[in-house]
Parts: structure tokens; sequence; C-alpha cells
């Protein structure tokens, strides 16, 4: 039996996050996660600058460091289209001068974001990692959380348990009681392409307002190498409203959208479309109980 003062389960950005920042406050913790790094997350792959804010924040060297990391484009602003085709482009600074190495926002693929942050959780001594450990017991009694692998081979006690398992946590559901709820959630569909033609100038982002998939949009978010992660995403309560079929709808756009589809004729697609829920934040919740709380998808928090 491991014994800690805080565990965490989930070692995607939220959970590893809550390891580093504790570790800098000198508050030993173990970090748990089922899968073996790294590994692939289906995701947007958009890193904001409220993510460069935080990193800053938590260590600046953590932000240099993966400044210099080549998995990565430089992000600058937002390109937003709206649906009669008119294009706004919107910098995330005025008046600024490139650095690639110092950008207020990036594109990183989730394999990529996710391992980088792995490698600096196995920098901190106060941090234990444990991976390929998925966690399916969770007792709680006066003196804190017991949590065990399915065969109780591998058993964490801890004063305060830290649930970041993503958007499909049974804890969640189960313990938190909360529950998926259409008009506070979203669906989305994604996949990697490359040799899309007219890229944005400095790796704006695209976000395509199309008249169809409103309230939602589609998105060409620039990845090196000249690739680029495109998608779709609406919320889920008009998905079931309109019986919209996410999949069939992103090959419509990239095949018959006036504008979308001239720049698709020699793109071809890396891999498969694939699909994700997203519980997002726009309903207040309580997201902490008894020596616990839910950090990240596990607390429906996505904005």
């Amino acid at each position: 039996m491991i014994k800690t003062k805080v565990c965490i389960v989930g070692a995607g950005p939220g959970g590893v996050a809550t390891a580093l920042k504790l570790s800098y406050m000198g508050i030993p913790s173990v970090l748990i996660d089922k899968a073996t790094f790294p590994r692939d997350k289906v995701c947007g792959d958009a890193i904001s600058g409220k993510v460069t804010t935080l990193l800053n924040r938590l260590d600046p060297d953590i932000l240099v460091r993966f400044g210099n990391e080549p998995t990565h484009t430089d992000v600058w602003g937002i390109a937003f289209a709206v649906p009669n085709g008119k294009v706004l482009d919107i910098p995330f600074k005025p008046n600024y001068v490139r650095d690639e190495k110092n950008a207020p926002g990036y594109i990183c693929k989730r394999v990529d974001f996710d391992n980088f942050m792995i490698q600096e959780v196995k920098r901190r001594e106060n941090i234990q990692f444990r991976e390929g450990v998925e966690i399916e017991e969770f007792d709680n009694s006066e003196d804190g959380w017991t949590v065990k692998n399915g065969d109780g081979s591998f058993v964490v006690k801890s004063e305060i348990l830290v649930m970041a398992n993503g958007a499909h946590s049974s804890f969640t559901r189960k313990i938190s009681g909360i529950d998926k709820e259409n008009a506070h959630h979203a669906g989305a569909v994604r996949a990697y392409f490359k040799n899309v033609q007219e890229l944005k100038k400095d790796n704006f982002i695209e976000l395509h307002f199309l008249k169809q998939l409103t309230p939602g949009y589609f998105w060409i978010f620039p990845l090196p190498d000249g690739n680029a992660n495109v998608g779709l995403g609406m919320r889920s309560d008009f998905i079931k409203k309109r019986s919209i079929n996410l999949k069939k709808a992103f090959f419509e756009v990239i095949d018959s959208h006036p504008e979308i589809s001239e720049r698709f004729k020699d793109a071809e697609m890396i891999g498969k479309l694939e699909g994700y829920g997203l519980p997002l934040g726009s309903k207040s919740r309580h997201i902490s109980g008894e020596r616990f709380m839910l950090v990240g998808d596990a607390g429906h928090l996505v904005d």
C-alpha cells in the first residue's frame, strides 16, 4: 500500500497540472493513469493563452521548454468566418512581432502535449507517477480515501482524492452524482489532414460558423509540416433535436461547401475521423465533496 497526502486519478492536463502545482507547494502526491504514455487523445489540439499563462505562472521554465519543442505550431490569432462568407481576423496581441518560441497560443497533438507534461512530472521527486494502472474501487472512510485496481494488487491510501479521469468518469456519475445533460454537453468529430490549401498567415486558427451547424462550428487548426487538425462540433441537444450525423455533416462540408471544399480538393486524410464528447462547464455544479474534488473533463469544465 502507498500512503500519500493526495491521490490524483488521471494524468491528462488537469491531473498533471494539479500534481505539479502541489509539488511546487511542497505537497507530495501519487498520480495514476490507466494508459501508458505516450498515448493519444481525440481533441482539437488547441492550447490557448489560458494554458500558456497558467504554465508560466506555475514555472516559467516549463513554458520555455515547451516553446523549444518541435511538435507544435505557434498561433497568433483567430479567423472567424460567419455564414455569409465574411472573415474577421483577430490577433491575440495588437502589433505583435512573431516569436515562434514565445507565442500566445499553440496547436499540438495531445499525444505530444500530454507526454511533454508527463516528462515534467518525472522531474519532480515528490510526485509518484504510476501508469498502466486502472483504478476500479474507491472507498471513503474517516481517515481518507482508499483506491484499488481491479485485482487489489495496487492500493493507495490518501487524505484527499482528486479525480481527473475524463469525460466518462464513473466516479463523476456514481459518487458525485453528475450526469450528462445534452444542453450542457457538445459532440465533436475531428481528423488530421495534409495538403489543406490556404492555411492562414501566422497560424491563425479558423472557426467557421456555418448556418447548418449553428450553434456550433467547423474548425481548421494548423499543425507542423503543413498538416491540420480539422473538425466540427455542436451542442448535443441540437444534435439530437435535428437528428444530425456529425460524421456525415463533416464530409458534406469538406466535399460541398462553396469555399471550404476548394481548399480540400488535394487534401488527404491521415488516419480516420474520430468522435468525442465535451462535458461543458456552462452549468454551475458541485465539483467537490467529502475529501474529494473533480478536475477537468471529470468535473464537466470544458469552456
